[in-house]
């Protein structure tokens, strides 16, 4: 199941499917949540290593209030246009994505960072994989609010800022 489940979720990386194939499953959706909150406590626990000044309790707020916003927001939108029974799929989807997107994302940070690469490439690395999330958000809420991937896009660039000015708000952006 694992082995299908990557395999629908790098499909829709490269935009070839899309919410509407992802099985509906409260499971699912749980099992993957605690996936990627238990990737970014990793992320969390590896900075505070590196970095002492890191406020781990600040950290978990903002870990737990950015999902709360964005999977909150992401069902809030989908109620306001009667697609609510969309939900678990979209939300599934997104947690899916970014989970193989940050597994990725980290893999090529380490291994540029262990191979001493400078530090711009791995910036531009770093650039190219939101770029590249941000156009993957798109294509699963062009599909899951029944928009246009213009207006989809629209709405991906603001829960990206929504998600930087928590960043702010929290201490996080600039560290």
């Amino acid at each position: 199941m694992f082995t299908s489940l990557f395999k629908l979720f790098l499909q829709i990386i490269l935009l070839r499917k899309g919410p509407q194939d992802v099985p509906y499953s409260r499971a699912l959706l749980g099992g993957l949540l605690l996936a990627v909150l238990g990737l970014q406590l990793f992320v969390l626990l590896v900075q505070s290593k590196e970095q002492p000044a890191v406020n781990i309790s600040q950290q978990l707020a903002y870990i737990f209030m950015s999902a709360l916003i964005t999977y909150g927001g992401i069902y809030l939108i989908l109620s306001l246009l009667h697609y609510a029974a969309r939900a678990v799929q979209t939300i599934t989807t997104i947690i899916g994505v970014e989970l193989i997107l940050a597994l990725f994302g980290l893999t090529m940070l380490v291994m540029l960072s262990l191979a001493g690469f400078p530090a711009v490439i791995i910036t531009v690395i770093r650039i190219v994989v939101v770029v590249w999330n941000l156009v993957v958000v798109a294509h699963i809420f062009r599909h899951a609010f029944s928009i246009s991937l213009q207006m989809a896009g629209l709405v991906a660039c603001g829960f990206l800022l929504l998600e930087l000015t928590l960043q702010y708000k929290f201490g996080i952006l600039g560290n």
